[in-house]
């Protein structure tokens, strides 16, 4: 389930990055550097896509399950929290 819902979170956000509106806004910001600095931000951003391609599934997989276990914390805790005010309610009558 986790290997699942981080494979389509990964393949969305790449969906998201290829859009041509990201490709103009990439090219954009790398238009708007002085000339001198121009080469620099093109590496720059190869690097990023490379680390991005080499650790992004990994990471979308981390963050995949702390975000499940924070929301299976979270409902067991309104659980506990019910079940108690339940009981205290009950044992006022």
């Amino acid at each position: 389930m986790i290997e699942s819902i981080s494979r389509w979170m990964w393949a969305s956000t790449l969906w998201l990055v290829r859009r041509p509106v990201m490709r103009r806004m990439r090219q954009k910001s790398i238009q708007m550097l002085p000339q001198r600095m121009r080469a620099q931000a093109r590496e720059n951003i190869l690097k990023q896509d490379r680390l991005a391609r080499r650790i992004g599934l990994p990471l979308m997989r981390i963050l995949t399950v702390c975000l499940l276990g924070s929301i299976a914390v979270t409902v067991a805790y309104e659980v506990v929290l019910n079940w108690v005010a339940t009981s205290v309610e009950s044992a006022s009558r």
